[in-house]
């Protein structure tokens, strides 16, 4: 009956330890690749959430805003009013605007044959009236339309004279890069906190196999090294 040599269990030993780390390094792996699909996947959810609520409140300002605009005036004196307005809608806007993670801005626009003519735009950059149709926008009830961009969202109001008549076009424009940037960074700080804990769990875990193989090891090299001599 053959007998199993002490160097030869050392080696099994430490074969079995290998097998164990890299078992519980693997489990590690898809644990954290769970995590983050998880926190990704609960950001998206939240930022969605968000964009719906920010763009119920765009157009709720929209609508309000666009009450106080005259038809009349811009079809009367469109320079005259776009003084006017600049400053009062201005006020109006910026005590709507609370939200720390986004930012509004509006442009207000006469319309005459068929075209537009900016009267006063607070953000040449974000706005999208000029980029887009009149008829992607121009409805028969003059109703609200709403236009999506990369986090942006923007709310379109036709202005009406008194005999119904269109004249202009109110667009609040609101953007929330902001948003986007703090969960990003709040992602990746749990992914690192996660990670960390999972590589001290992983030392942890493998030290309780390699402390006593290695202890085993060198208790058997002192016990062979005393009888040979």
């Amino acid at each position: 009956m053959s007998h199993i040599t002490h160097p030869d269990k050392a080696v099994n030993n430490v074969g079995l330890v290998v097998r164990i780390v890299v078992l519980a390094a693997i489990a590690c792996i898809l644990l954290l690749l769970a995590v983050s699909f998880a926190v990704n996947h609960m950001r998206l959810g939240f930022e969605k959430e968000y964009r719906a609520i920010h763009e119920y409140k765009l157009k709720t300002i929209a609508t309000n805003v666009s009450l106080s605009i005259s038809g009349d005036e811009i079809a009367l004196d469109p320079v005259t009013a776009s003084q006017k307005y600049a400053s009062v809608l201005g006020l109006m806007i910026q005590k709507s605007d609370r939200e720390s993670f986004s930012s509004l801005d509006y442009g207000l626009y006469a319309y005459s044959t068929g075209e537009l003519i900016v009267m006063h735009e607070t953000n040449p950059d974000r706005m999208m009236a000029r980029k887009k149709q009149v008829s992607d926008w121009f409805t028969k009830d003059y109703s609200i339309s709403l236009f999506q961009e990369e986090n942006t969202s923007s709310v379109f109001v036709p202005i009406v004279d008194s005999q119904g008549n269109m004249r202009g076009l109110f667009e609040l424009n609101g953007e929330f890069s902001e948003l986007d940037q703090y969960g990003r960074n709040i992602e990746q700080n749990l992914l690192k906190t996660v990670l960390v804990v999972i590589l001290i769990s992983l030392v942890l875990f493998s030290l309780q196999y390699i402390i006593p193989v290695i202890f085993k090891i060198a208790t058997n090299n002192r016990k062979g090294g005393s009888s040979i001599e």
